[in-house]
């Protein structure tokens, strides 16, 4: 027995006894016989775990809520049955005294499908033998309070095969039930104890929440800090041997940043590096690899370039860097003609070339820069219930040969490992990873103790039911889950004495063939990704009018893939949405200056200024068209290239005729080289005054010459006074005269 079990249970309560984040989650309703006529069915069932409830200022009658657990998930013959259960009264008025009435099913044990109807909050046949009850004060508004009841052996009953047994604490308002919560304890005489079952768990190492297309200095030194959320997954898996998937965009950005990346997170590299956990990578930034397959039948978009040239040095001081990518010559991705979306294998590919393209060796591509030693290669991890026959034909054409598919999905799956076509499947336990989703994304002690007792139950059935058969966990992706949470799930977990957490490895490649069924959406993400991806497409061609249009496309790659991140959990939709509309504030972000009218004093030919303004971060070259409304104007050349740096502004000289004078409406539309419009078109007013000009010329040179024309009188005046003074007699001359 490993010293971490030994330790296990107390550093497990340790861990569950962190300060509350939120409010209190509570069990789901169910409620199983009492002697008072109370069957399963008596009082309504809800979802198994939920968010704290605040009080409803609707609500005129009290709302009681309970969350019960064992304080350990084993008994064994002759002990008592410990049940700590936490009443809060989340309703508009106090509640009134009553009692807490516990029920056990001692002498059967519970099968795993008993147990996933159980804890799902399903209607139960048989009703549960009453064997304790305790005293249920009032409580105020929002109060709340923990009651300990002790069940003594001899009332619990526990007799019989090892396994687990069901348990309801139910709050008993007179002769009516108010609230239940459902658990369960595993009853363990050792003689009859099974083999622990080996037990897999995966997690991710991600970014949820994060629409960055690269992660920034700051993101990365919030994220990598002594406190920040990879930092302390790090600190949670270190030392067990749960897998991670590693999403390759944290690994890509702390690269890209080179010496300008904190030293935090170049430090976590070198961490990860060392760590012992098997690794494998995830899509970039953990999209959901299966979600354009649902939406739209077509692989996820691939991963292109970090928009600009990658300086091949961003790898000479490179943590975990494979030797294949520091080889003589960058790996060029094969050519994506077979398929018109090309599909994103779980570490980015380098842009596709021609064959006899030349190879750059100062440059790199994002894959390369993205590339790690994972010790599982080619694997897809995509959402629970997200898998589908058409997604798996679709992975496997881009390159995946392992995919993470629930068991809720698979027909005649049994055990941890099958085969569907040519995909091998490690197969999760979808109820027992559900349960231990609970207790990492618990807010409080209490929760998260009664989602401990219900992994444990189901991992006791399993072993009872399933010998030697793995079971795989598969965590949360979600910023709902904790790291302090997972710590304490995987010492949980490992001081169990019918588990034991073992690596994560390539399943058999003889595993038994399975079936997959359809795979689902949330409601209204179909929708909202298949707008998504007819809006990148349309943002590709807009990019058409930039120097280098990949400027734009690799960015907009990277921020669609975050978009479908599954790290948003039920914010999916509005992620994706806030792409879509991103892509309608890229295409205005080139727009001609409007004025309000355009004065023109000239005959004949002369040029209208107009200014165009580039919003973009990067050079363009438009096209500015010009059209008259009027025979009064005509526009000798329609079509004016014109080039403007990245945020700046420049003047197209629209060359033009007028013919007479009055006001002319033009129309100016921006497009690009094939005449696609980028913005406009809109209306300008334009005023002709034809022959003024001369008439400005003409009073123009007459002023000019009657300036010349005062001047040289001015200065024959100013010559002739000066010659006068030279020549008149100086005082008393004509005296001295003879």
């Amino acid at each position: 027995m490993s010293a971490r079990r030994v330790h296990g249970v107390q550093r497990a309560l340790t861990t569950l006894a962190r300060p509350a984040l939120a409010g209190l989650l509570m069990l789901g309703l169910g409620v199983g016989a009492m002697p008072a006529g109370v069957t399963a069915s008596a009082a309504p069932s809800a979802p198994h775990a939920r968010a704290a409830t605040a009080p409803d200022p609707s609500a005129t009658e009290p709302i009681i809520e309970l969350v019960a657990a064992p304080t350990a998930p084993s008994v064994a013959p002759g002990e008592p049955v410990a049940l700590r259960v936490t009443v809060r009264n989340t309703g508009g008025s106090a509640s009134a005294a009553g009692a807490l009435a516990v029920g056990l099913e001692g002498g059967t044990r519970a099968t795993r499908t008993a147990l996933e109807a159980w804890f799902s909050g399903a209607d139960q046949d048989s009703a549960l033998p009453a064997v304790a009850e305790a005293t249920l004060p009032a409580l105020d508004v929002g109060a709340a309070t923990v009651i300990e009841v002790v069940v003594p052996a001899e009332a619990a009953g526990l007799t019989g095969e090892w396994g687990p047994r069901l348990v309801v604490a139910t709050a008993m308002m007179g002769d009516a039930p108010a609230a239940a919560s459902r658990t369960a304890v595993t009853f363990a005489p050792p003689e009859s104890a099974p083999a622990a079952a080996t037990v897999r768990v995966v997690t991710p190492l991600s970014t949820p929440e994060s629409e960055s297309a690269l992660l920034t200095a700051e993101e990365l030194a919030e994220l990598t800090g002594p406190d920040g959320q990879l930092t302390r997954t790090l600190d949670a898996v270190e030392g067990t041997a749960a897998a991670l998937g590693v999403d390759p965009r944290i690994v890509a950005s702390i690269r890209l940043l080179g010496t300008a990346a904190p030293e935090s997170a170049t430090a976590l590299l070198e961490r990860l590096a060392g760590l012992s956990n098997p690794t494998f990578a995830l899509a970039w930034a953990d999209a959901d690899p299966t979600a354009t397959v649902l939406a739209r039948g077509i692989p996820l978009p691939a991963v292109e370039g970090a928009g600009g040239p990658l300086d091949a040095s961003l790898l000479d001081t490179g943590v975990g860097v494979p030797p294949e990518v520091v080889g003589p010559e960058p790996s060029i991705a094969p050519s994506d003609e077979a398929s018109p979306v090309p599909s994103a294998s779980a570490s980015p590919s380098p842009s596709a070339a021609p064959d006899d393209a030349p190879v750059d060796e100062e440059t790199i591509t994002l894959g390369q820069l993205a590339a790690w030693p994972h010790d599982l290669e080619d694997w897809a991890w995509p959402r629970t219930g997200g898998l589908s026959p058409a997604g798996v034909e679709v992975l496997v054409a881009g390159g995946t040969r392992t995919i993470i598919a629930g068991d809720a999905q698979l027909d005649g799956a049994a055990g941890s490992a099958a085969r569907a076509g040519e995909a091998t499947l490690a197969v999760a336990d979808d109820s027992a990873s559900l349960a231990a989703i609970g207790v990492t994304t618990a807010t409080v002690q209490q929760q998260a103790q009664a989602s401990t007792a219900e992994l444990a139950a189901l991992l006791a059935a399993r072993a009872v039911e399933q010998p030697g058969a793995a079971a795989l966990l598969a965590l949360d992706r979600t910023a709902a889950q904790s790291a302090a949470r997972l710590d304490g799930l995987l010492t949980a977990v490992d001081a169990l004495p019918w588990a034991d957490i073992t690596p994560l490895g390539q399943p058999a490649a003889t595993a038994p063939a399975t079936t997959v069924g359809e795979g689902a959406l949330p409601e209204g993400l179909v929708g909202a990704i298949g707008t998504a991806l007819d809006a990148e497409a349309v943002d590709r061609e807009f990019a058409r009018i930039a120097v280098d249009p990949a400027a734009i496309t690799d960015i907009r790659r990277l921020e669609l893939l975050a978009a479908l991140s599954l790290g948003w959990g039920e914010d999916a939709t509005a992620a994706v949405q806030r792409f879509t509309a991103a892509s309608s504030e890229l295409r205005s972000s080139v727009q001609i200056v409007e004025s309000p009218r355009i004065l023109v004093l000239a005959d004949g030919l002369f040029t209208v200024p107009l200014t165009v303004q580039n919003g973009l971060g990067t050079p363009i070259v438009v096209y500015v068209h010009v059209e008259s409304a009027t025979g009064q104007l005509r526009v000798l050349e329609s079509r004016v290239e014109t080039g403007i740096d990245g945020g700046a502004q420049a003047v197209a000289a629209v060359p033009v005729e007028s013919l007479t004078n009055g006001d002319v409406d033009i129309t100016i539309t921006v497009r690009d080289a094939e005449g696609r419009t980028i913005s406009g078109p809109i209306t300008v007013p334009l005023s002709l005054q034809a022959g003024w000009e001369t008439a400005g010329i003409v009073a123009l040179t007459a002023a000019i010459l009657g300036l010349l024309v005062a001047g040289l009188i001015r200065d024959i005046r100013r010559r002739r006074t000066r010659r006068a003074a030279s020549v008149e007699p100086a005082p008393g001359d004509h005296d001295a005269a003879p």
